[in-house]
């Protein structure tokens, strides 16, 4: 296993390489699926997407809801970093 999505999609590409179509399924977390998806897709698979580790959102109320935790720090850091790797691995590339 490579340690980015785009290792992990050229690594997988070379094991399967003497294949002429290559049609996967490619289970990661389900806020990754986007990014690795549009990668894999780049690589020259023919992806078919499994979701894997939702993530919810708890109902929240009151003024708690509003004040800065650590698991929103998390969220946000993770959404960002999602974003952003779109951003330049998928988007930038086209």
């Amino acid at each position: 296993m490579r340690r980015c999505t785009k290792a992990n999609a050229a690594y997988t590409r070379a094991l399967l390489e003497p294949a002429t179509h290559w049609r996967v399924l490619l289970v990661t977390s389900a806020w990754h699926l986007r990014r690795a998806a549009a990668i894999f897709e780049q690589a020259g698979f023919d992806v078919v997407p499994v979701g894997a580790d939702y993530r919810s959102i708890s109902s929240c109320r009151g003024l708690q809801c509003w004040l800065p935790n650590a698991d929103a720090l998390e969220a946000s850091g993770l959404a960002l970093k999602e974003f952003l790797g779109y951003l330049v691995q998928v988007q930038l590339r086209k």
